[in-house]
Protein backbone atom coordinates (compact mmCIF):
# COMPACT_ATOMS: atom_id res chain seq x y z
CA UNK A 1 0.00 0.00 0.00
CA UNK A 2 1.58 3.58 -1.06
CA UNK A 3 1.13 5.81 1.81
CA UNK A 4 1.80 9.44 2.26
CA UNK A 5 2.22 10.89 5.80
CA UNK A 6 1.76 14.51 5.91
CA UNK A 7 2.93 17.26 8.31
CA UNK A 8 2.86 21.26 7.97
CA UNK A 9 6.04 21.10 10.42
CA UNK A 10 8.36 18.40 10.76
CA UNK A 11 10.32 19.36 13.77
CA UNK A 12 11.92 17.26 16.57
CA UNK A 13 9.16 17.09 18.90
CA UNK A 14 6.71 14.03 19.75
CA UNK A 15 4.28 14.07 16.84
CA UNK A 16 7.04 13.96 14.32
CA UNK A 17 8.69 11.20 15.91
CA UNK A 18 5.91 9.68 16.67
CA UNK A 19 4.71 9.64 12.84
CA UNK A 20 8.41 8.27 11.78
CA UNK A 21 7.90 5.52 14.27
CA UNK A 22 4.77 4.80 12.46
CA UNK A 23 6.22 4.75 9.06
CA UNK A 24 9.45 2.76 10.02
CA UNK A 25 6.64 0.19 11.03
CA UNK A 26 4.60 0.04 8.20
CA UNK A 27 7.62 0.21 5.87
CA UNK A 28 8.90 -3.05 7.46
CA UNK A 29 5.40 -4.49 6.89
CA UNK A 30 6.01 -4.00 3.20
CA UNK A 31 4.06 -0.65 2.84
CA UNK A 32 5.13 2.17 1.20
CA UNK A 33 5.56 5.42 3.25
CA UNK A 34 6.46 8.87 2.20
CA UNK A 35 6.78 12.05 4.03
CA UNK A 36 5.65 15.08 2.91
CA UNK A 37 6.36 18.50 5.53
CA UNK A 38 7.11 21.75 6.58
CA UNK A 39 11.06 22.27 7.19
CA UNK A 40 10.82 22.77 11.29
CA UNK A 41 14.35 21.40 12.46
CA UNK A 42 13.15 17.65 11.76
CA UNK A 43 14.70 16.73 8.18
CA UNK A 44 17.75 15.18 9.47
CA UNK A 45 15.22 12.56 11.45
CA UNK A 46 14.01 11.67 8.27
CA UNK A 47 17.23 10.90 6.47
CA UNK A 48 18.96 9.44 9.42
CA UNK A 49 16.05 6.94 9.39
CA UNK A 50 16.51 6.53 5.72
CA UNK A 51 12.62 8.01 5.00
CA UNK A 52 11.44 8.92 1.37
CA UNK A 53 10.89 12.48 1.93
CA UNK A 54 9.99 16.11 0.31
CA UNK A 55 10.15 19.34 2.58
CA UNK A 56 8.94 22.37 2.06
CA UNK A 57 8.99 26.19 3.49
CA UNK A 58 6.85 27.22 6.18
CA UNK A 59 6.49 30.51 5.02
CA UNK A 60 2.80 29.71 4.58
CA UNK A 61 1.59 30.12 8.10
CA UNK A 62 2.37 34.46 7.65
CA UNK A 63 0.87 34.52 4.26
CA UNK A 64 -2.44 33.27 2.49
CA UNK A 65 -0.68 34.01 -1.36
CA UNK A 66 2.03 31.82 0.08
CA UNK A 67 -0.33 28.93 1.34
CA UNK A 68 -2.80 29.01 -1.34
CA UNK A 69 0.56 28.48 -3.77
CA UNK A 70 2.17 26.09 -1.10
CA UNK A 71 -1.09 23.67 -1.41
CA UNK A 72 -0.86 23.93 -5.49
CA UNK A 73 2.74 22.66 -5.08
CA UNK A 74 1.26 20.15 -2.57
CA UNK A 75 -1.14 18.67 -4.96
CA UNK A 76 1.56 18.47 -7.84
CA UNK A 77 3.53 16.19 -5.39
CA UNK A 78 0.64 14.22 -4.60
CA UNK A 79 -0.94 13.88 -8.08
CA UNK A 80 3.16 12.70 -8.88
CA UNK A 81 2.81 10.36 -5.96
CA UNK A 82 -0.81 9.01 -6.27
CA UNK A 83 -0.71 7.41 -2.55
CA UNK A 84 -3.50 5.05 -1.99
CA UNK A 85 -3.77 6.65 1.79
CA UNK A 86 -3.39 10.23 2.78
CA UNK A 87 -2.05 10.14 6.75
CA UNK A 88 -2.01 14.13 8.21
CA UNK A 89 -0.54 14.19 11.36
CA UNK A 90 -1.20 17.79 12.16
CA UNK A 91 -3.54 20.15 11.26
CA UNK A 92 -1.34 22.22 9.08
CA UNK A 93 -1.07 19.38 7.10
CA UNK A 94 -4.69 18.14 7.04
CA UNK A 95 -5.48 21.52 5.62
CA UNK A 96 -2.72 21.78 2.63
CA UNK A 97 -3.81 18.00 1.26
CA UNK A 98 -7.67 18.03 1.83
CA UNK A 99 -8.59 19.71 -0.99
CA UNK A 100 -6.33 17.21 -3.41
CA UNK A 101 -8.07 14.16 -1.23
CA UNK A 102 -11.38 16.12 -2.33
CA UNK A 103 -10.77 16.18 -5.92
CA UNK A 104 -9.08 12.78 -6.75
CA UNK A 105 -11.67 11.03 -4.27
CA UNK A 106 -8.27 9.46 -2.16
CA UNK A 107 -8.96 8.43 1.26
CA UNK A 108 -7.60 10.72 4.11
CA UNK A 109 -7.42 10.23 7.72
CA UNK A 110 -6.40 12.60 10.77
CA UNK A 111 -4.00 11.53 13.53
CA UNK A 112 -4.29 14.29 16.21
CA UNK A 113 -0.87 13.42 18.23
CA UNK A 114 -1.07 15.74 21.49
CA UNK A 115 -1.64 18.50 23.26
CA UNK A 116 -4.93 20.16 24.34
CA UNK A 117 -8.41 19.94 22.79
CA UNK A 118 -8.09 21.58 19.18
CA UNK A 119 -10.16 25.40 19.06
CA UNK A 120 -9.61 24.74 14.74
CA UNK A 121 -12.66 23.20 12.90
CA UNK A 122 -12.35 19.91 11.94
CA UNK A 123 -13.26 18.73 8.47
CA UNK A 124 -16.40 16.12 8.26
CA UNK A 125 -13.92 12.63 7.58
CA UNK A 126 -13.20 9.37 8.43
CA UNK A 127 -11.53 8.50 10.60
CA UNK A 128 -10.13 11.01 13.40
CA UNK A 129 -7.63 9.18 15.12
CA UNK A 130 -6.47 10.59 18.90
CA UNK A 131 -4.26 9.38 21.27
CA UNK A 132 -5.96 10.40 24.78
CA UNK A 133 -9.51 10.04 26.32
CA UNK A 134 -8.99 13.99 27.13
CA UNK A 135 -8.73 14.59 22.93
CA UNK A 136 -11.61 12.38 22.59
CA UNK A 137 -14.48 14.03 25.18
CA UNK A 138 -13.12 17.45 24.04
CA UNK A 139 -13.06 16.80 20.61
CA UNK A 140 -16.77 14.69 20.27
CA UNK A 141 -18.38 17.87 22.70
CA UNK A 142 -16.84 21.08 21.28
CA UNK A 143 -16.68 19.99 17.61
CA UNK A 144 -20.18 17.46 17.24
CA UNK A 145 -18.12 14.85 15.75
CA UNK A 146 -19.96 11.45 14.89
CA UNK A 147 -18.06 9.08 17.93
CA UNK A 148 -18.07 6.36 15.04
CA UNK A 149 -15.81 8.90 13.32
CA UNK A 150 -13.54 8.88 16.25
CA UNK A 151 -10.89 6.55 17.43
CA UNK A 152 -8.25 6.29 20.69
CA UNK A 153 -4.82 4.81 19.53
CA UNK A 154 -1.59 5.90 21.37
CA UNK A 155 0.82 2.97 19.89
CA UNK A 156 3.40 4.15 18.53
CA UNK A 157 6.98 4.00 20.61
CA UNK A 158 9.56 2.23 18.84
CA UNK A 159 11.16 -0.55 21.62
CA UNK A 160 13.80 -1.16 18.95
CA UNK A 161 15.12 1.86 18.38
CA UNK A 162 15.37 2.86 22.20
CA UNK A 163 17.13 -0.44 22.91
CA UNK A 164 19.67 0.43 20.57
CA UNK A 165 20.00 4.15 21.53
CA UNK A 166 22.88 4.62 23.89
CA UNK A 167 24.63 7.59 25.39
CA UNK A 168 28.39 7.09 25.23
CA UNK A 169 29.48 9.56 27.91
CA UNK A 170 33.08 10.59 26.91
CA UNK A 171 31.77 11.54 23.04
CA UNK A 172 29.61 14.84 25.33
CA UNK A 173 31.36 17.76 25.38
CA UNK A 174 29.39 19.26 28.96
CA UNK A 175 30.19 15.57 31.02
CA UNK A 176 32.88 17.58 33.48
CA UNK A 177 29.87 19.18 34.66
CA UNK A 178 28.12 16.35 36.25
CA UNK A 179 29.19 14.05 38.79
CA UNK A 180 28.64 10.45 38.16
CA UNK A 181 29.18 9.43 41.91
CA UNK A 182 25.54 10.68 43.33
CA UNK A 183 22.21 10.31 41.44
CA UNK A 184 20.86 12.23 37.92
CA UNK A 185 17.67 13.42 37.74
CA UNK A 186 17.20 14.05 34.15
CA UNK A 187 14.62 16.82 32.94
CA UNK A 188 13.62 16.77 29.02
CA UNK A 189 12.05 19.91 28.36
CA UNK A 190 11.81 22.67 25.72
CA UNK A 191 13.38 25.64 27.09
CA UNK A 192 10.56 28.28 26.18
CA UNK A 193 8.16 30.73 27.59
CA UNK A 194 5.61 28.27 28.25
CA UNK A 195 7.74 25.94 29.95
CA UNK A 196 9.59 28.45 32.25
CA UNK A 197 7.06 27.52 35.33
CA UNK A 198 7.44 23.80 34.98
CA UNK A 199 11.28 24.43 34.91
CA UNK A 200 11.42 26.42 37.59
CA UNK A 201 9.07 23.98 39.49
CA UNK A 202 11.85 21.26 39.34
CA UNK A 203 15.05 23.14 40.32
CA UNK A 204 12.99 25.04 43.17
CA UNK A 205 11.97 20.43 44.13
CA UNK A 206 15.78 20.05 43.92
CA UNK A 207 16.61 22.94 45.86
CA UNK A 208 14.99 20.80 48.65
CA UNK A 209 15.90 17.77 48.53
CA UNK A 210 19.66 19.15 48.68
CA UNK A 211 18.64 19.91 51.72
CA UNK A 212 19.12 16.12 52.98
CA UNK A 213 20.37 14.18 50.06
CA UNK A 214 22.96 14.80 47.04
CA UNK A 215 21.63 14.18 43.54
CA UNK A 216 22.28 15.81 40.00
CA UNK A 217 19.59 17.89 38.19
CA UNK A 218 19.97 18.18 34.29
CA UNK A 219 17.83 19.83 32.04
CA UNK A 220 17.84 18.81 28.80
CA UNK A 221 16.33 20.44 25.75
CA UNK A 222 16.44 22.59 22.85
CA UNK A 223 16.72 26.61 23.66
CA UNK A 224 13.23 27.94 21.82
CA UNK A 225 13.44 31.65 23.83
CA UNK A 226 16.29 32.84 24.92
CA UNK A 227 14.68 35.01 27.91
CA UNK A 228 13.39 31.69 29.54
CA UNK A 229 16.82 30.10 29.20
CA UNK A 230 18.39 33.50 30.77
CA UNK A 231 16.12 33.06 33.71
CA UNK A 232 15.82 29.54 34.31
CA UNK A 233 19.54 29.69 34.02
CA UNK A 234 19.85 32.34 36.29
CA UNK A 235 17.74 29.71 38.45
CA UNK A 236 19.88 26.90 38.30
CA UNK A 237 22.92 29.64 39.28
CA UNK A 238 21.63 30.31 42.99
CA UNK A 239 20.86 26.84 43.29
CA UNK A 240 24.43 25.63 42.68
CA UNK A 241 25.57 28.90 44.46
CA UNK A 242 23.58 28.51 47.85
CA UNK A 243 24.78 24.29 48.21
CA UNK A 244 28.34 25.25 46.57
CA UNK A 245 28.18 22.86 43.94
CA UNK A 246 27.41 22.59 40.12
CA UNK A 247 24.02 20.32 41.42
CA UNK A 248 21.79 22.00 38.03
CA UNK A 249 23.00 21.71 34.50
CA UNK A 250 20.77 23.65 32.01
CA UNK A 251 21.95 22.28 28.53
CA UNK A 252 21.07 23.19 24.77
CA UNK A 253 20.65 19.74 23.66
CA UNK A 254 17.67 19.10 20.93
CA UNK A 255 15.05 16.95 22.78
CA UNK A 256 15.39 14.63 19.51
CA UNK A 257 18.28 13.65 21.50
CA UNK A 258 17.03 13.16 24.88
CA UNK A 259 16.44 9.65 24.37
CA UNK A 260 20.01 8.95 24.81
CA UNK A 261 20.39 10.56 27.96
CA UNK A 262 17.70 8.25 29.63
CA UNK A 263 20.86 5.33 30.14
CA UNK A 264 22.65 7.08 32.30
CA UNK A 265 19.20 8.97 34.49
CA UNK A 266 18.40 7.40 37.65
CA UNK A 267 15.08 9.22 37.58
CA UNK A 268 12.91 11.35 34.68
CA UNK A 269 10.73 14.57 34.56
CA UNK A 270 8.71 14.84 31.67
CA UNK A 271 5.91 14.37 29.85
CA UNK A 272 3.75 12.83 26.84
CA UNK A 273 6.56 10.46 24.42
CA UNK A 274 9.48 11.66 26.80
CA UNK A 275 7.95 9.85 29.94
CA UNK A 276 6.69 6.65 27.78
CA UNK A 277 10.51 6.39 26.76
CA UNK A 278 11.76 6.69 30.03
CA UNK A 279 9.78 4.63 31.36
CA UNK A 280 10.44 1.53 28.93
CA UNK A 281 13.51 1.78 29.79
CA UNK A 282 12.96 1.31 33.65
CA UNK A 283 13.23 5.15 34.79
CA UNK A 284 11.10 6.42 37.63
CA UNK A 285 9.39 9.04 36.09
CA UNK A 286 7.78 11.95 37.22
CA UNK A 287 5.11 13.87 35.25
CA UNK A 288 5.29 17.59 35.15
CA UNK A 289 3.76 19.45 32.98
CA UNK A 290 2.86 23.26 32.37
CA UNK A 291 0.61 23.36 35.10
CA UNK A 292 2.58 21.88 37.60
CA UNK A 293 3.65 18.61 39.22
CA UNK A 294 1.04 15.34 38.52
CA UNK A 295 2.28 12.45 39.93
CA UNK A 296 4.62 9.28 39.28
CA UNK A 297 3.83 7.12 37.16
CA UNK A 298 2.65 3.81 38.43
CA UNK A 299 0.26 1.49 38.20
CA UNK A 300 -2.06 3.68 41.05
CA UNK A 301 -2.07 6.77 38.27
CA UNK A 302 -1.35 5.18 34.96
CA UNK A 303 -4.82 5.00 33.90
CA UNK A 304 -5.39 9.12 35.11
CA UNK A 305 -1.85 10.09 33.53
CA UNK A 306 -2.84 8.14 30.39
CA UNK A 307 -6.49 10.32 29.50
CA UNK A 308 -4.51 13.13 29.13
CA UNK A 309 -1.81 11.37 26.94
CA UNK A 310 0.95 11.98 30.54
CA UNK A 311 0.84 15.57 29.71
CA UNK A 312 -0.04 16.64 33.26
CA UNK A 313 -3.38 18.30 32.38
CA UNK A 314 -4.75 16.56 34.84
CA UNK A 315 -4.03 18.91 37.48
CA UNK A 316 -6.10 21.34 35.76
CA UNK A 317 -9.20 19.56 36.96
CA UNK A 318 -7.70 19.11 41.06
CA UNK A 319 -6.29 20.84 43.25
CA UNK A 320 -2.52 22.04 42.84
CA UNK A 321 -0.27 19.66 44.12
CA UNK A 322 2.20 21.34 46.44
CA UNK A 323 6.14 21.68 45.29
CA UNK A 324 7.13 19.86 48.88
CA UNK A 325 5.31 16.74 47.71
CA UNK A 326 7.06 16.43 44.83
CA UNK A 327 10.28 16.59 46.81
CA UNK A 328 8.82 13.79 48.81
CA UNK A 329 8.15 11.64 46.19
CA UNK A 330 11.67 12.09 44.66
CA UNK A 331 13.50 11.52 47.55
CA UNK A 332 11.06 8.29 48.22
CA UNK A 333 12.46 6.76 45.04
CA UNK A 334 16.20 7.92 45.70
CA UNK A 335 15.80 5.96 49.35
CA UNK A 336 13.40 3.08 48.99
CA UNK A 337 15.47 0.69 46.14
CA UNK A 338 12.17 -1.62 46.57
CA UNK A 339 9.91 1.19 45.57
CA UNK A 340 12.34 2.57 42.95
CA UNK A 341 12.53 -1.26 41.59
CA UNK A 342 8.59 -1.79 41.99
CA UNK A 343 7.35 1.09 39.91
CA UNK A 344 10.24 0.86 37.49
CA UNK A 345 8.96 -2.62 36.51
CA UNK A 346 5.45 -1.46 36.37
CA UNK A 347 6.55 1.36 33.56
CA UNK A 348 8.22 -1.42 31.74
CA UNK A 349 5.44 -3.83 31.69
CA UNK A 350 2.50 -1.20 31.15
CA UNK A 351 4.23 0.40 28.48
CA UNK A 352 5.27 -2.41 26.58
CA UNK A 353 1.37 -3.72 26.71
CA UNK A 354 0.08 -0.54 25.78
CA UNK A 355 2.27 1.70 23.39
CA UNK A 356 3.87 -0.98 21.44
CA UNK A 357 4.29 0.49 17.73
CA UNK A 358 4.09 -2.40 16.08
CA UNK A 359 0.37 -3.20 17.68
CA UNK A 360 -0.35 0.26 16.74
CA UNK A 361 1.03 -0.55 12.97
CA UNK A 362 -1.65 -3.22 12.89
CA UNK A 363 -4.23 -0.92 14.23
CA UNK A 364 -3.64 1.66 10.92
CA UNK A 365 -3.45 -1.63 8.74
CA UNK A 366 -7.07 -2.80 9.49
CA UNK A 367 -8.05 1.36 9.46
CA UNK A 368 -6.61 1.71 6.00
CA UNK A 369 -7.83 -1.40 4.65
CA UNK A 370 -11.51 -0.62 5.73
CA UNK A 371 -13.92 1.02 2.89
CA UNK A 372 -14.67 4.44 4.87
CA UNK A 373 -15.67 6.74 2.65
CA UNK A 374 -13.68 9.06 1.13
CA UNK A 375 -13.30 13.11 1.68
CA UNK A 376 -16.90 14.12 2.68
CA UNK A 377 -17.30 17.48 1.69
CA UNK A 378 -18.71 19.98 4.75
CA UNK A 379 -21.81 21.38 4.08
CA UNK A 380 -21.99 24.79 3.11
CA UNK A 381 -23.40 26.17 6.12
CA UNK A 382 -20.66 24.89 8.29
CA UNK A 383 -17.49 25.75 5.38
CA UNK A 384 -18.78 29.24 5.66
CA UNK A 385 -17.97 29.28 9.44
CA UNK A 386 -15.08 27.84 8.82
CA UNK A 387 -13.86 30.49 6.67
CA UNK A 388 -14.83 33.34 8.93
CA UNK A 389 -13.32 31.83 11.74
CA UNK A 390 -9.94 31.79 10.13
CA UNK A 391 -10.45 35.25 9.03
CA UNK A 392 -10.81 36.37 12.62
CA UNK A 393 -8.46 34.02 13.85
CA UNK A 394 -5.66 35.73 11.61
CA UNK A 395 -6.51 38.76 12.97
CA UNK A 396 -6.19 37.65 16.57
CA UNK A 397 -2.67 35.94 15.83
CA UNK A 398 -1.44 39.48 15.09
CA UNK A 399 -2.84 41.41 18.12
CA UNK A 400 -2.49 38.20 20.60
CA UNK A 401 0.40 35.75 21.10
CA UNK A 402 -0.86 33.58 23.97
CA UNK A 403 -3.92 32.05 23.99
CA UNK A 404 -6.78 33.32 26.42
CA UNK A 405 -6.94 30.11 28.01
CA UNK A 406 -2.82 30.24 28.54
CA UNK A 407 -3.03 33.39 30.14
CA UNK A 408 -6.05 32.00 32.23
CA UNK A 409 -4.30 29.37 33.21
CA UNK A 410 -1.10 31.07 33.78
CA UNK A 411 -3.33 33.52 36.76
CA UNK A 412 -4.85 30.43 37.77
CA UNK A 413 -1.74 28.77 39.10
CA UNK A 414 0.20 32.27 39.90
CA UNK A 415 -1.59 33.89 42.07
Amino acid sequence: MKICFILGEIGYGGHARSAISIAIALINKGHDVFFVGGNSGGEFLLKDNGLKYNIFDTGYKKNYIVKFGLKYKIHKILYKLNPDIIHAFDFSGLYLSESYARKYGKKILYTICGGPVPQKFIPSMKPIIVFSKELYEGIYSLHEVDKEKLLINAQRISFDALQNSKFDIYKWSEKDKINFNIPIVLCISRIANLKINSLKEVINCIDIVLLSKKVNLLIIGSIDDSHAFAVINELAKKVNEKHKFNYVTVTNIGSEYASKFLSIADILVGVGRSAFEGMFLGVPTLVLGEYGFSSVAKSATFDRLMAYNFSGRDVLNRKKIEINHMAIELLHILNDNEYKNRISEESKTWVRDNLDVNKGCEFYESIYNKDFPYFEVPKRLIFFKYCIYSFFRQIYKEIAPYSIQNKINYFRFNK
